[in-house]
């Protein structure tokens, strides 16, 4: 049994040596208002979904915290869903009224900027910054 579980441990050391795995704290700012919550969805560099979070606002800017990222390409977009209905509103002619962004502020007057533009990579843990537009 206790050659097992000492079996057990170097694996996971060894694994954690030869695939790192990292933290990334995502902080949102530039929130209208501390109201409902802030979506934020995780892409890989090949625009595979990784994960959704939901984040709480406080002063008006959130703080969305992943951990176990290998060292890869990421993407990230979001939004400030004031009325919690799980949805991004837009008017009549498709402009979002909810806050939203992009990893590297990624923005663009017509449309989203092109996903190659949001990609960022993560080496090691990091912390990113990222702006509200609305």
């Amino acid at each position: 049994m206790r050659k097992a579980v000492f079996f057990n441990l170097v694996l996971i050391m060894i694994s954690n040596l030869v695939f790192p795995q990292f933290d990334l704290e995502v902080e949102i700012t530039n929130l209208k208002n501390n109201k409902g919550l802030v979506m934020m969805q995780l892409f890989d560099q090949n625009h595979n979904l990784i994960t959704q979070q939901k984040g709480t606002i406080t002063e008006k800017k959130s703080v969305i915290l992943i951990k176990n990222l290998k060292a890869s390409g990421y993407a990230i977009c979001f939004f400030h869903d004031e009325n919690l209905n799980g949805n991004l509103e837009t008017n009549r002619i498709g402009k979002p009224t909810e806050g939203y962004g992009f990893s590297n502020d990624a923005y663009s007057t017509f449309g989203p900027e092109p996903f190659k533009n949001w990609i960022f990579k993560m080496r090691g843990n990091k912390k990113i910054l990222l702006k509200t537009n609305y």
